[in-house]
């Protein structure tokens, strides 16, 4: 007997759910000091920043009118026009905004980096010349990836995307707060 089933099977889509989950696990192995935690840090604060953008455009797909018009927008000013929208205070001397403030201008530093020429010159005792023998000359931009960073940027697309939930129906979250999906299945009857 070759029996047939029906399916139907549907969810939201919403990218911040994947950008936050490679933040939350790159984050872990920056923690944890795997092997190439420096990387795993800048994934973090990138896929963070990315995250922001994409929760921006979640919500305001679904809660501004002609959200279009605005897609091509800073991720700041996007996510200033739905706090608007939500009547949110949006005050960029305060978190979670002064992170989100630093975080756009890191994804800009990163996705913008320009080469430089870095050049140390120290004088060091002995011993720590013998401790630091493997260190490498680091950018500015370079100093400015870290384990705290990494978390405090990690920490504030988080806090963006509940925050937001916060003022949304509890019935309009799925896809938005939280990730998954729904289905059904009826066997069909052949007679």
């Amino acid at each position: 007997m070759n029996e047939k089933v029906a399916v139907n099977r549907e969810k939201h889509f919403s990218l911040h759910h994947s950008l936050l989950g490679a933040a939350r696990v790159s984050l872990e192995d920056a923690t944890n000091k795997r092997d190439g935690y420096y990387y795993h840090q800048l994934i973090t604060i990138t896929m963070s920043a990315l995250a922001i953008e994409a929760i921006c455009n979640a919500f305001g797909d679904r809660y501004i009118n002609d959200w279009r018009d605005f897609e091509k927008s800073s991720p700041i000013a996007k996510l200033r026009l739905i706090c608007e929208h939500f009547d949110i205070e949006f005050d960029r001397s305060k978190e979670p905004w002064s992170t989100v403030v630093w975080l756009m201008g890191m994804r800009n530093k990163i996705a913008h980096a320009k080469p430089k020429f870095v050049s140390e010159k120290h004088e060091w005792s002995r011993s720590e010349y013998d401790r630091r023998l493997s260190e490498e000359p680091r950018s500015k931009l370079e100093k400015e990836i870290t384990l705290g960073r990494a978390k405090q940027a990690y920490k504030c697309a988080d806090n963006i995307k509940n925050l937001l939930s916060e003022y949304i129906p509890t019935a309009d979250r799925h896809g938005l707060r939280n990730e998954g999906w729904t289905g059904s299945a009826k066997l069909i009857d052949d007679h």
